[in-house]
């Protein structure tokens, strides 16, 4: 490379390339700015190895007066992805200070340290966590005191989000630029906004996302954003299913908290607008098997551990998106999570806020994880609709002449599209839900299964709705499909060994079923754990059980029905019929057992 090259003609190249690099648009509360920055990938093309070796051996006489330390390699500028010193040596070109880059370089000052708040917090004393980097620290490292050089650092220092860090909440300093171009506005609600977006390239590992097209969702309600971001950031960590839209980052800016989601291809609201695609239309069962999908989330938001019982309360058609190729539940910011209690008769009952009137059951205000089911039963019945007779059908299915005004304890509120009748003493579904699902029933076939699912999934009474898990079974079935593996199976022949009962499958709880109905023994849980439980067993006599001997044990061992046998006598012990409560059960979701009188 010649004398010009190197120095001058590399200088004039850079300046006229500045204007081609991207722009970083700031979105905050107050105001929306546009600031340019330079990207380190677009560094790392533009300093190529053989120019940074240039600039730093060229021997005109303006730069061997300048640097005459300056040996470094361009191998260890350029570095590695997460340890280079490509930005350090573009900001330092641009400052004409490029005979301190043997300082960077041997106190590890990296372009990836420099972009870091808690690498800067660490290493400099008078940096605090508004400003990344001290005026006093910037001068003093870069031996400057000019205010345009100390703000041009953020520009060439920009954070990265790494997809390792996305369930732990981020404050960026506020002179700190985002790392992502703010397009245009997509969505709004209640509690936030929701933006389209392009990462910058280089600044994150996000997974499933290879343009960099993510969507920001900013939480609009100031004064609660913290405590709205945090919370929908844990239901987040608790709730990772495929069907579930993955969290990227949590962040907050400027006084503006944000989560990072990828980019959908559409939302099944504004799929409901239009008339199903064709693969839709010539195959039913695809729609069915999306829906399928969404019973599966609901079941992991359910039950997704053993200590906790969880609800989504906000479903409907907006919260579904379609992300690549699949229908997927978002929004979880009114998710909630409550400790199970096996001593409580009604375990999953609650009074917590819930989002969704619209497509919300008709009990107030105490709801459980059946508040979901009727949720999602009534957006089925859309669904039902728009897959066989189109959006214009769907149209009259929603008139609104099935709209009312309807007063809850505590709140005012119009419900719309009422899938039951005003009079709460009947307790019929409104006349097109009833036309619709009990027509499809008589007509039979994958639809008339679907429908009597649904119908299932709208009851009045939240005890006789079943549970996302049985509905994904029953779906399952009904398309020829593989029952889910965690289908709880039928337990039979189990045996009182040292005064313990040992219950395979997930169960929570356990109890004697008695001849009234609910289990009016609740058994200790002696140890529990994924394959199973283990109940300290009383010991009953032959009056309690019911059990008469020249009955033998009438059971269907194709019923979920649970005996319980001491095998240790020589009498058979009599048969006692348990109620086992399991993990995604209703109240209870999933009741196991027989009347003692058989």
């Amino acid at each position: 490379m010649s004398t010009k090259t190197s120095c001058k003609k590399a200088r004039e190249e850079f300046k006229s390339t500045e204007s081609k690099f991207l722009k970083c648009k700031v979105q905050s509360s107050k105001s929306q700015r546009i600031e340019p920055c330079y990207p380190i990938k677009k560094l790392r093309a533009f300093f190529t190895a053989k120019m940074i070796s240039g600039i730093l051996n060229c021997r005109c006489e303006k730069c061997s007066q300048k640097y005459p330390e300056v040996r470094e390699s361009a191998e260890a500028i350029q570095g590695k992805e997460n340890e280079s010193y490509i930005s350090v040596f573009a900001f330092l070109y641009k400052l004409k200070r490029l005979q301190l880059i043997h300082k960077f370089l041997s106190n590890k000052y990296t372009d990836q340290g420099l972009s870091n708040p808690e690498f800067i917090q660490k290493h400099f004393i008078n940096s605090s966590h508004d400003c990344i980097l001290s005026e006093q620290d910037f001068n003093d490292l870069f031996e400057s005191s000019d205010y345009w050089e100390y703000q041009e650092f953020f520009r060439f220092f920009i954070p990265a989000l790494p997809y390792s860090h996305r369930l732990r909440h981020r404050s960026i300093p506020n002179d700190q630029l985002l790392p992502f171009n703010i397009i245009r506005k997509i969505g709004e609600g209640g509690y936030s906004v929701v933006y389209e977006a392009f990462m910058l390239d280089g600044y994150h590992d996000f997974q499933g996302i290879t343009d960099g097209r993510v969507a920001i969702k900013q939480y609009s309600d100031t004064l609660a954003a913290r405590k709205d971001c945090d919370k929908e950031m844990i239901n987040n960590v608790r709730c990772d299913h495929p069907r579930i839209m993955p969290l990227q980052a949590a962040i907050d800016h400027r006084g503006t908290y944000m989560h990072i989601y990828p980019f959908a291809e559409d939302c099944l609201q504004t799929m409901l607008k239009k008339d199903p695609p064709k693969r839709y239309k010539d195959n039913p069962e695809h729609v069915w098997e999306e829906f399928m999908g969404l019973l599966s989330a609901v079941h992991h938001i359910h039950a997704n551990t053993e200590a906790t019982i969880g609800y989504h309360f906000d479903l409907k058609p907006h919260n579904i998106l379609l992300y690549r190729g699949k229908w997927t539940i978002t929004d979880l910011g009114l998710a909630h999570h409550k400790a199970f209690k096996a001593s409580e008769t009604a375990p999953s009952a609650t009074t917590r806020k819930i989002g969704n009137d619209e497509y919300g059951p008709p009990e107030r205000p105490i709801v459980n994880r059946s508040y979901d089911i009727f949720s999602l039963g009534a957006i089925g019945c859309d669904v039902l609709v728009w897959s066989t007779e189109g959006a214009d059908a769907l149209a009259k299915f929603r008139d609104p002449g099935r709209r009312s005004e309807k007063i809850i304890p505590g709140e005012t509120k119009e419900i719309l599209y009422n899938f039951y009748n005003d009079d709460e003493q009947t307790q019929d579904l409104k006349p097109a839900v009833q036309i619709l699902l009990q027509g499809t029933i008589i007509e039979g076939g994958l639809l008339g299964e679907v429908s009597s699912i649904l119908q299932d999934m709208l009851s009045y009474d939240r005890q006789k709705r079943p549970t996302a898990k049985v509905c994904e079974i029953r779906f399952a079935k009904a398309l020829g499909l593989e029952v889910p593996a965690d289908e709880p199976l039928p337990v039979t022949n189990l045996e009182v060994q040292n005064g313990t009962l040992q219950v395979p499958g997930p169960i929570v709880r356990a109890g004697r079923l008695s001849q009234s109905g609910p289990a009016h023994d609740v058994f200790p849980v002696v140890s529990s754990d994924s394959t199973g439980i283990t109940l300290a067993f009383p010991t009953f006599n032959n009056k309690d059980s019911g059990y008469d001997p020249s009955e033998g044990d009438a059971r269907n061992p194709n019923e979920a029905s649970s005996s319980a046998t001491d095998h240790s006598k020589e009498s058979p012990r009599p048969a006692i019929s348990l109620e086992l409560s399991y993990i995604g059960s209703g109240e209870p979701v999933n009741t196991m057992g027989v009347p003692d009188s058989l």
